[in-house]
């Protein structure tokens, strides 16, 4: 027999869906729910009873979890299956819309990890031979790949026992080796590696945008959805082939552009859940492995869509061996842990693969109920029951009904134009509401506009003991930021620097970057901007003065005179 520890530490996917339920405790939004559709004779006292030993043999679903002070564990529980609840609901007048009630009521219900049960599972009978086996567990326990391998196991257990025979062995889903893994690559040379990778790459990219004010989270979400004709897949992926890329790649371009024609930006990322299993421990075991991964593009509309696509498959390819770097992580690396500079807006949820779980004599489909929390607005495409579903899930408190109506009716629309036209179709065409590269949006400047040097030099004219930078255990008043920077740029002359040059800067996000930005623009400052800067360094209330030297083009040389 194989020995249970008393208690297990927790994978890193698991501590930042435990560290957002601790900032909103009584938020339900981290349930997730999936029901199976059931039509025909039902043995509904098996599958109550296979269901239940699947759910009680799966370790993720039955922890709880503790915080010590210091670190995050989670402690087996004791299971004891007892058959499903079974709630007949086929006499009420619209049994459907009874069943959605319940099941309302149910994910509205707060789950507090450290002391409540992690699922809740139930059938739900619509009618003499129509039936939902419903699911619902804590994004802290599972992910969305996880409810396939319970109900396939459930499946299969229900069919064994139907055909009298033996129940097959219970999957081997110990969460030991997929949590060992997790703390390996914590420790390892790939995940510095990883860490590079993003942050070189993303702090490229502004905060991200998104179509609608930033909120809070919200207990649940607002949803759209239909389902897709065999039509319109097979010319979205007619349009991928013609593009030279294959259909993710095709989608995420589409996306993309979409997102920055409805939003007004070029530079436009999303966040791409990723799976994080292949080749992992995780690969077969019901648990929280997801992440997502934020996807930037910038849109240059002189390009055409084809190579917008290709770009997009180009990046998809290269931030896929980076993928188990927790966004979490990511988003601390940039600073951005404030909620109001997020690491990416909408999320693409493209699910290609279709989950259905065969139970025999029977016809099943998969309904999906809620993916857990939506921080702002979700695009779901995903084959379920040999079917192709698109949605929007959005925050409710960020998104009217009408306003994602509006969404939903557009994107289908969209992504129908961009299927029939040329891959050469230029992004000016398409996108005719970008603006001009040099237009900057937003609110009307509440005083005249001065040049950033001139409001620097104001600055240390007026306060030059103030602090003016900090970072990197280093603190600079103004009178030591100009003085550094007007240093640099004094060497930068004395290398032959000229007016028109140009000169890279390879530094990290760093002090020194700071100083070499503004170094290098005070040696390239055109003469009236010169003297207004000296003759404000030199008025009376700064007791250090600094004393320009240099021809009428541009700046040689400062002398620090004390």
């Amino acid at each position: 027999m194989k020995h249970t520890p008393s208690r297990l530490p927790v994978s890193y996917a698991q501590h930042g869906i435990w560290m957002g339920q601790q900032l909103a405790p009584d938020n339900p939004g981290y349930w997730t729910a999936e029901a199976t559709e059931l039509k025909g004779a039902l043995d509904a006292d098996i599958l109550r009873r296979c269901a239940a030993d699947t759910l009680a043999c799966c370790p993720a679903l039955n922890m709880r979890f503790e915080f010590d002070g210091e670190t995050l564990w989670q402690r087996p529980q004791p299971a004891s299956p007892q058959p499903l609840p079974w709630h007949d609901l086929s006499g009420e007048a619209d049994p459907e819309a009874a069943a959605m009630a319940w099941m309302r009521r149910a994910l509205s219900q707060p789950c507090n990890p450290a002391a409540d049960p992690l699922y809740r599972s139930a059938l739900l009978q619509l009618g003499p031979r129509h039936f939902l086996w419903y699911v619902q567990t804590h994004h802290i326990a599972l992910d969305g790949f996880a409810y396939g391998l319970l109900a396939k196991a459930v499946a299969a257990r229900y069919n064994a026992a139907l055909r009298g025979q033996p129940a097959p062995a219970p999957p081997d889903w110990d969460l030991a080796p997929v949590l060992d893994e997790d703390l390996a690559y914590q420790a390892s040379e790939q995940r510095e590696r990883d860490r590079a990778f993003w942050i070189a790459r993303q702090q490229a990219f502004p905060p991200a945008a998104t179509l609608a004010p930033a909120r809070a989270l919200a207990d649940g979400a607002r949803k759209s959805g239909c389902l897709l004709s065999p039509e319109q897949v097979d010319a979205w992926q007619s349009a991928a082939k013609a593009c030279g890329v294959n259909w993710a790649a095709w989608m995420t371009a589409a996306a993309a552009a979409w997102l920055a024609r409805r939003g007004g930006q070029r530079a436009v990322t999303l966040g791409l859940p990723v799976m994080n299993r292949m080749g992992s421990a995780a690969l077969n075991v019901p648990c929280m492995a997801m992440n997502i991964a934020p996807f930037s593009l910038r849109l240059d509309t002189g390009m055409g869509f084809g190579e917008l696509a290709r770009l997009a498959a180009d990046g998809l390819r290269d931030i896929r061996p980076h993928q188990r770097y927790r966004y979490e992580w990511l988003r601390g690396d940039l600073g951005r842990l404030d909620g109001r500079r997020r690491l990416f807006g909408p999320v693409l949820n493209l699910m290609p693969f279709d989950r259905h779980a065969p139970f025999d004599g029977l016809e099943s489909r998969i309904r999906p109920i809620s993916s857990g929390p939506v921080e702002d607005l979700s695009i779901n495409i995903s084959l379920l029951n040999t079917e192709w579903r698109l949605s929007l899930e959005a925050n409710p408190d960020a998104y009217p009904e009408d306003a994602l109506d509006a969404l939903w009716r557009d994107l289908p629309a969209w992504l129908d134009r961009l299927a029939n036209a040329a891959p050469e179709t230029t992004l000016a065409s398409l996108l005719p509401e970008l603006p001009p590269l040099s237009l900057l949006r937003g609110p009307a400047l509440e005083q005249p506009p001065l040049p950033a040097l001139e409001r620097l030099a104001a600055q240390a004219a007026a306060q030059p003991d103030a602090i003016a930078l900090e970072g990197e255990g280093q603190t600079l008043s103004y009178r030591e930021l100009t003085a550094r920077a007007a240093a640099l740029a004094g060497r930068l002359r004395a290398r032959g620097v000229e007016d028109g040059d140009r000169v890279a800067i390879l530094l990290p996000r760093s002090v020194d970057a700071i100083i070499a930005l503004d170094g290098f623009a005070y040696g390239l400052l055109a003469k009236a901007v010169a003297a207004r800067y000296n003759a404000a360094l030199r008025g009376p209330s700064c007791s250090s003065a600094l004393r320009y030297s240099g021809s009428a083009a541009g700046l040689h040389g400062w002398d620090n005179a004390r």
